[in-house]
């Protein structure tokens, strides 16, 4: 039994079956001839059915194409399996919102044996190296003939949009923002959203140069943390012990310029109980703050306490820098959740992110369990 594979840009293979051994070389250069007639034929049709796309550096667990070519005495028989269909997301907003499109978006096309198609211009893959089909042509997902689903609620796990088959292609319309959408595979995604070795570079330096100020180095001690990377752990060199990096995120901006808007923004009270939180169960702690309103969070931040602030640095790589600290607290917004998520360990939450009669609280479900983790700690 003869097999031959061929992987084309459309990422369409070709398993060819030739039959029992023939006699004479005749037959066999003939069979020959044949087999590589057919899958010259193969490739042209493909080429000018335009579905030729670029493939990111890992391929999608899930897209496997494969034509099985059954080569028998009086012709050829050509049986394509069945077609993978795709999962359109629309992005839009900010880190935090396209996060969670593309994670939720994963989640569905992998529950459903589909693809998530996204376009080469996509700000995360300046990131991260995803399980997507990256095409510079997404047109599929504007074509008339497109399922388009939308939720109800974007932060309630909405069943609706997951009662459709994978006969077709879909496009998924809002924001998506509960991980009940993805949890299933999130050891995928964690895989996906670890940043590169350049930004994991930066951000350690970042850290590296924060740090010095108060005697703590890295030391040649390696340690996994949460996110399949090895970093160096931080040792205080007056004590020597191991230091505990707290991230932390205080979201202000935007949201506190809105007051009608329904934006509960975290309060002193709250950043105090949430550093109490950890001194009770932990030592040596140091709190890694970023923020889009430093003054408020130097002011508001306890004192009693050490702490290094993040400033004049990209969101990206704020991002980035949080996420290499053990543990969470966290405020309010989609940037604050995916540092959380990606910190690992544990985490705290400000957990009334929405004032009661607005309709930014119809976003959430009545008791919030839909967008936050039962086993993070609501303060």
């Amino acid at each position: 039994m003869l097999h031959i594979l061929i992987f084309q840009k459309s990422s369409i293979g070709a398993e060819v079956m030739k039959n029992e051994p023939s006699k004479g070389k005749g037959a066999q250069r003939y069979l020959t001839f044949l087999g590589f007639f057919i899958l010259t034929v193969i490739f042209y049709v493909n080429v000018k059915s335009g579905n030729n796309f670029i493939r990111v550096e890992n391929p999608s667990p899930f897209r496997t194409q494969t034509f099985n070519i059954a080569i028998i005495s009086k012709g050829v028989v050509i049986n394509p399996q069945k077609v993978v269909h795709s999962i359109c997301p629309t992005f839009h907003g900010r880190i935090g919102n396209k996060l969670f499109i593309y994670a939720s978006s994963y989640g569905i096309a992998r529950s459903k044996g589909m693809e998530v198609v996204i376009n080469t211009n996509c700000e995360l893959l300046k990131y991260f190296t995803l399980y997507a089909d990256v095409r510079k042509d997404t047109s599929i997902c504007d074509s008339r003939n497109i399922k388009t689903l939308k939720e109800e609620h974007s932060a309630v796990y909405d069943k609706r949009i997951l009662d459709f088959n994978n006969t077709q292609n879909v496009r998924l319309l809002q924001y998506l923002q509960s991980y009940l959408y993805f949890d299933q595979y999130k050891e995928e995604l964690r895989d996906q959203f670890t940043f590169s070795d350049k930004m994991i570079k930066k951000a350690t330096l970042i850290l590296d140069n924060k740090l010095k100020g108060y005697n703590i180095h890295r030391n040649s001690t390696y340690h996994k943390n949460h996110k399949y990377k090895y970093m160096k752990a931080y040792i205080n060199e007056t004590t020597p012990k191991k230091i505990t990096l707290i991230g932390v995120h205080i979201r202000r901006g935007d949201w506190t310029k809105h007051p009608d808007a329904g934006y509960n923004v975290p309060t002193k009270e709250y950043l105090r109980k949430a550093v109490e939180w950890y001194q009770s169960r932990m030592e040596n702690l140091v709190f890694v703050v970023a923020s889009n309103g430093m003054e408020w969070a130097k002011e508001n931040m306890p004192k009693n306490i050490t702490t290094v602030f993040l400033e004049g640095n990209s969101a990206w790589l704020d991002l980035a820098t949080v996420t290499l600290c053990e543990h969470f607290i966290s405020s309010s917004g989609t940037f604050s959740w995916w540092a959380a998520w990606l910190t690992g360990g544990n985490v705290t939450f400000f957990k009334w992110p929405a004032k009661e009669g607005t309709r930014f609280r119809t976003a959430f479900s009545k008791d919030y369990k839909d967008y936050y983790y039962s086993h993070w700690i609501g303060l």
